[in-house]
C-alpha cells in the first residue's frame, strides 16, 4: 500500500499487537499489516484501517533498536 505523509492520520500506541487485538475483537477490518516503516521520529510498526467514513488510519508503536519488532 501507498501511504502519503497527508493523506492518512497516525495514531501512536504503546504496543501494536494489543491494539490489533482489540480491533480485531471490535469486527474492524485491518487493511495492511502489520508492518515496519519509517516515521518521522525513526522506526514504527504500523496497521492501518479505515473509520466508518472511508478516512485511512495508520496505527503506530516505535520500534526500540534491540526489542525486536522491527527492522533494527
Amino acid at each position: 500500500m501507498r501511504v502519503d505523509g497527508l493523506d492518512h492520520l497516525v495514531l501512536t500506541v504503546r504496543d501494536v499487537e494489543a491494539a490489533i487485538a482489540h480491533i480485531r475483537s471490535c469486527g474492524v477490518e485491518i487493511i495492511e499489516g502489520p508492518v515496519d516503516r519509517t516515521g518521522a521520529r525513526g522506526p514504527l510498526r504500523s496497521i492501518y484501517i479505515r473509520d466508518p467514513d472511508g478516512n485511512l488510519i495508520e496505527i503506530a508503536n516505535a520500534v526500540v533498536p534491540g526489542e525486536g519488532g522491527g527492522p533494527c
